[in-house]
């Protein structure tokens, strides 16, 4: 599954909803889909708001402690528009420490100032050195 777009996903996250799938499902590290939804750089809020009426927790921690929104900042989907809607839901918290004492505050920062590696094959795009012959 790591090699579909988020879009497939989507589609397949709404074919298993309609086919009765147990949307309150943990795995073993005690995350729920919400947590797993941000594993995927991008937050799908109507998919979200399913969740969480569904009786997914926002607020539960998995095993290393981390929210909802520890996830969404490490994974890169820490934005203004997700934490309008967790604002808006009523659960957002950017205080509470993980097993190693970060908030989401601290990764969404490092994640901020991360540097990326250089792109090696940007020169090759440019000279066209890459298109299939």
């Amino acid at each position: 599954m790591a090699s579909f777009r988020l879009s497939d996903r989507t589609n397949i996250f709404w074919l298993l909803a309609l086919e009765g799938a147990d949307l309150l499902w943990i795995n073993k590290k005690g995350q729920n889909l919400a947590h797993l939804l941000m594993h995927h750089r991008a937050s799908h809020e109507e998919i979200l708001n399913v969740l969480f009426d569904t009786g997914v927790d926002p607020a539960v921690t998995d095993l290393d402690c981390r929210t909802l929104a520890h996830h969404g900042a490490i994974h890169g989907v820490f934005t203004k528009d997700l934490l309008k809607f967790l604002e808006y839901r009523g659960v957002l918290d950017l205080h509470t420490r993980d097993s190693i004492g970060k908030t989401p505050l601290n990764y969404a920062e490092e994640e901020v100032n991360r540097e990326f590696p250089e792109d090696i094959f940007s020169i090759h795009r440019q000279r066209g050195e890459l298109e299939n012959s």
